[in-house]
């Protein structure tokens, strides 16, 4: 703030000598002179604007008023010393200037000048709205996801975590931020996992799939068990790394896969053999090989009656109790665990298996 003073020619000189915008407004708001500079990126002379007002032609229309009350405030004396504002140049192009004022006030201590000094920013600014745009699009990418997406910081906790994940692994974002990774993994894998993590940011990769080298499997928050494929990477920001993990569950896909496998071999096992209950006790020992823990198979004979063809257990130690019920003698009149499925020809589910049940 200068006092008493007023604008002589050698301050003009001076004005046009800055290499940043200059422009002068006295009390009324009214442009008084602008430098060079300003003329340069607005594309209108010093003639062409000297007594006109700023917001008149300069402003973008959202921010006349704003840039109205800024001009109130520096002639009471209540400066915002910095403020940052668009001007439109002749050509209707908006520039993004950042500005510092001067007051040069009169002898009795009223505001007589403003003077304004301001810098183009506008590259900044775009690339600033860029980053943003990125940033936005980025976390709306991550958030929408269907994969799980996650980060977690040096300490493998988890920092990051969309809602792909919370699908997959059943946990909120609320409850698992902060919480060491260990949580979303069986307890078998977790020393595995956190010294692949380890190995993985002492390497030179920058990123790589998982699981090349051994199954990959996430642990949900019931207890479930579910195969995944995933990769991984490693960026660092202001000296903190940071790894990310993008996860898909495949349970669904290899429960296909693995179903798809089993008919080829029953398929196989069918084609190999004309004798019937040969045929019956093969398909069983897949069953158990490959689903069961154990396999009662029944037949139906043409008089109606039941005949147990064989009863397999994967235990071989449970062989003895296996060959006890194969050589049990079935009556449809009594009640048994096949009956319905006799009755009806059609398969049937008993998920919850009661101590009851069983002793009926």
């Amino acid at each position: 703030m200068r006092a008493g003073t007023t604008l002589t020619a050698e301050d003009f000189q001076t004005f046009e000598a800055v290499g940043a915008l200059v422009v002068v407004l006295d009390v009324d708001g009214q442009i008084v002179y602008w430098n060079r500079t300003c003329s340069d990126l607005t594309g209108y002379s010093i003639e062409d604007v000297r007594g006109r007002h700023v917001w008149d032609f300069l402003l973008v229309p959202e921010e006349v008023e704003s840039g109205r009350a800024v001009f109130a405030k520096l002639r009471a004396a209540e400066h915002p010393s910095r403020f940052a504002t668009y001007w439109v140049t002749k050509t209707g192009e908006r520039r993004w200037l950042a500005w510092s004022n001067t007051l040069l006030m009169g002898t009795e201590g009223q505001v007589q000048y403003i003077i304004g000094t301001g810098i183009d920013q506008t590259d900044s600014k775009r690339t600033e709205a860029v980053l943003r745009a990125s940033e936005a699009k980025f976390s709306g990418l991550i958030s929408i996801a269907a994969d799980a997406i996650i980060s977690v910081d040096e300490d493998q906790r988890i920092v990051i975590y969309n809602e792909g994940a919370e699908k997959i692994f059943g946990w909120k974002r609320e409850e698992i931020l902060g919480q060491p990774l260990d949580v979303l993994l069986p307890d078998r894998l977790r020393e595995v996992h956190r010294q692949h993590i380890r190995d993985f940011s002492a390497g030179p990769e920058k990123a790589r799939k998982m699981g090349e080298r051994r199954a990959i499997w996430g642990l949900r928050k019931d207890g479930v068990e579910f195969s995944a494929e995933a990769a991984i990477s490693k960026l660092e920001v202001d000296g903190i790394r940071v790894f990310t993990v993008v996860l898909r569950d495949i349970s669904e896909r290899k429960r296909a896969e693995n179903d798809q496998q089993f008919l080829l071999k029953v398929g196989t096992v069918l084609a190999s053999t004309h004798e019937y209950e040969q045929m019956l006790e093969s398909v069983g020992s897949l069953l158990v090989g490959e689903f069961a823990d154990c396999c009662i198979v029944d037949l139906v004979l043409e008089n109606g009656q039941m005949s147990r063809v064989t009863v397999l257990h994967r235990d071989p130690t449970k062989a003895p109790g296996a060959g006890a019920l194969q050589k049990i003698q079935l009556d449809r009149q009594r009640p048994y665990l096949g009956s319905e499925v006799f009755e009806t020809r059609q398969p049937m589910l008993i998920s919850d298996v009661t101590p009851k049940y069983l002793e009926s």
